[in-house]
């Protein structure tokens, strides 16, 4: 390993050894040549961008934050020395401040907390786990979902599609003021939108007050459209050709998105075991059925479309291949294909 570029090099080599399955992403597809996570990858589980983490990776930058390192840590499944190597590669004291590995608190703070005697006191992690309590009392209640898989586990964090917090009254106004502004980012300009930077700048916090309640990018966008009215193919507009392709078209570039493909594909694949994002899913479908359906039948009353294709087969033929593209190939949808999967519902007046 190079002197010059110590950092850069060993971020490189531990992205190779995690396997997109031990991050929590789709099993690895055949022909994938990338040994380990792809860079996009590692930056989106990260909440970094892609081109942060390049410059980090060939030594252009080499100041990143302690929040950073924690959260590439995590991404890269390091465990406490290894955690402890890379803060040193930083930051020369090799601690980040607050906490150790395995969750301990630095022995500073454990001697304070012992002064609160039978007063509520506790430490936090930048996840918001409590990591130490006072003596005589208990850590604060926490609301987890016992039946929410973890996706993946690093120095005693775990990644949950419905993520822990604290119930602190604060945090709690916190979040909802976070995920009010993310439903507004969703709704006016689509899940592409949903990002840590946007959010915490609609909200009015800080970037790592987003980060700390949904460390990965898709958590925080599965939960907000679990709670938001889907904003696609909502009001066509006439003639409804047209405005399909726009929907489509929209459909097709927000899945380019890695976080939004991310949240895709793992709604697909929780939904085999838990029911309720089984049924998150199923509404999601129905939704998107009922208003294709209900534009191509406007079409047909206006006499702009002859089809018999029923509602199930008309989302299957329009959406279907470009969820298919998009997820699984990692493709870019043309123009030319999303006309001409219009054009297989039916035959359209030109």
């Amino acid at each position: 390993m190079r002197d010059d570029n110590r950092l850069g090099e060993f971020l490189r080599a531990r992205r190779e050894l995690v396997t997109p399955e031990e991050a929590g992403l789709v099993a690895r597809v055949p022909g994938r040549r990338v040994p380990g996570l792809r860079r996009e990858e590692v930056a989106t589980l990260a909440g970094i961008s892609v081109e942060y983490l390049t410059r980090l990776e060939r030594g252009k930058d080499r100041s990143p934050s302690r929040q950073v390192l924690d959260a590439l840590a995590a991404v890269l499944r390091l465990d406490g020395e290894a955690v402890r190597y890379l803060h040193s590669l930083v930051w020369p004291v090799g601690e980040p401040p607050g906490v150790t590995d395995a969750g301990r608190p630095v022995p500073a703070l454990a001697r304070a907390l012992s002064r609160f005697g039978d007063e509520i006191a506790y430490i936090l992690d930048p996840y918001f786990d409590v990591v130490s309590c006072s003596a005589t009392r208990g850590p604060p209640a926490r609301r987890r979902d016992p039946q929410a898989p973890s996706m993946a586990v690093s120095q005693g964090v775990s990644y949950d599609l419905t993520v822990s917090y604290s119930t602190d009254p604060r945090a709690a106004r916190s979040r909802e003021a976070m995920l009010v502004a993310a439903r507004e980012l969703l709704v006016n300009e689509g899940p592409g939108a949903i990002t840590h930077q946007r959010v915490a700048q609609q909200a009015g916090v800080g970037r790592a007050t987003v980060y700390r309640h949904w460390p990965r990018a898709e958590q925080l966008l599965l939960e907000v459209m679990g709670g938001a009215d889907q904003p696609l193919f909502k009001d066509p507009e006439t003639p409804v050709r047209p405005w399909l392709h726009r929907q489509l078209r929209q459909m097709a570039d927000e899945l380019s998105v890695p976080a939004v493909a991310a949240v895709a594909l793992t709604l697909h694949q929780s939904a085999i075991w838990d029911p309720r994002i089984a049924h998150q899913r199923d509404e999601s479908v129905k939704t998107i059925a009922e208003r294709i359906h209900a534009a191509v039948r406007a079409a047909a009353a206006g006499g702009e479309v002859e089809t018999d294709v029923g509602p199930a087969d008309l989302s299957a033929m329009l959406v279907g291949p470009i969820v298919y593209l998009t997820t699984m190939q990692k493709d870019a949808v043309s123009d030319d294909l999303i006309d001409r999967l219009i054009d297989s519902v039916g035959t359209w007046r030109r």
